[in-house]
């Protein structure tokens, strides 16, 4: 039915979300209001289009490059709850948000070997 990767990506989505929840719990921090939802659902998709996109364009993944650029979205993103002063800036929003962005990239990576890998013919 799934294929091994489909059951790696359901994998690792539901465990970054149980995690996310014991995370949410120890920041405290409100992740239902409307502001956080969308905070974390664009940390979450700018990770997990991002990666589908390096992967389908067949680009080199160089660290040099990397880095920096998502150390520019995470910074772009606290700048702008800044400003909507949704929080202020502390060290540990930062980690909240490099996690839901890295769970995001880890989805995101066992998505697109999802789409990679030929579909499961194998009757039960």
């Amino acid at each position: 039915m799934f294929s091994e990767f489909m059951r790696l990506f359901w994998f690792v989505f539901i465990t970054g979300g149980i995690f996310f929840y014991f995370i949410d719990q120890a920041v405290d921090v409100d992740s239902f209001s409307k502001e956080l939802m969308v905070n974390n659902l664009y940390h979450f998709l700018v990770g997990f289009l991002f990666i589908i996109g390096m992967l389908h364009f067949k680009y080199k993944f160089k660290f040099k490059i990397l880095l920096p650029l998502i150390f520019a979205v995470l910074v772009l993103g606290e700048v702008y709850d800044f400003f909507i002063e949704i929080t202020n800036f502390s060290i540990l929003s930062l980690f909240y948000n490099i996690y839901v962005l890295s769970w995001g990239v880890i989805s995101g990576f066992a998505f697109s070997k999802s789409l990679k890998s030929p579909p499961n013919t194998q009757s039960l």
